[in-house]
């Protein structure tokens, strides 16, 4: 509800579904794992009202961004998930660039109860791309490690400094 996007509930039996389509017609999906950089700065500076301004903000930005070529999801905190079916490396890092830009791009305005003003934000991402190999291969793995994959990915962005996207390396499900 604070959002508007979809809940980890919804968003992971979805990502299944998609590698299950993805597997079926022989193609590729993107997974992106999107984390705020430093929130926990903001609700304790600011208050959790501030935090909650800023997830609502990030989350309009993002699904701007996706829109309906894929799934946008608030996993828990300040942790998002995107899926884009179809995609390739090339597609995919591009749009999860576009999506940190506007992020970066313009502050986040912090409502007049917790003291108005505004707040800049950044957040990383990891990207990996789900590609089976193996008709034998179960979808429910293949998603499971493609999130997996982009989560590592996403750590290896916060521990290079944060606000960047990282490309998870190339694993092939057998």
């Amino acid at each position: 509800p604070l959002t508007g996007l979809y809940n980890r509930r919804y968003a992971l039996p979805r990502l299944t579904e998609i590698a299950r389509d993805a597997m079926r017609e022989k193609d590729s999906f993107a997974v992106m794992a999107l984390d705020l950089d430093r929130f926990k700065r903001i609700n304790d500076c600011h208050g959790h009202a501030s935090g909650d301004a800023v997830l609502r903000d990030v989350a309009a930005r993002l699904e701007a961004v996706i829109g309906s070529s894929g799934i946008t999801a608030r996993l828990g905190g300040e942790e998002f998930l995107a899926v884009l079916p179809g995609v390739g490396e090339r597609e995919a890092w591009t749009r999860a660039e576009e999506v940190r830009r506007v992020v970066e791009a313009r502050p986040v305005m912090l409502p007049d109860l917790s003291g108005g003003g505004h707040v800049g934000i950044t957040l990383s991402a990891g990207v990996a791309i789900g590609r089976c190999v193996s008709a034998t291969f179960q979808p429910e793995r293949l998603a499971e490690m493609s999130l997996e994959r982009a989560d590592r990915a996403l750590m290896s962005a916060k521990a290079l400094g944060r606000n960047r996207v990282m490309l998870a390396q190339a694993e092939h499900a057998a």
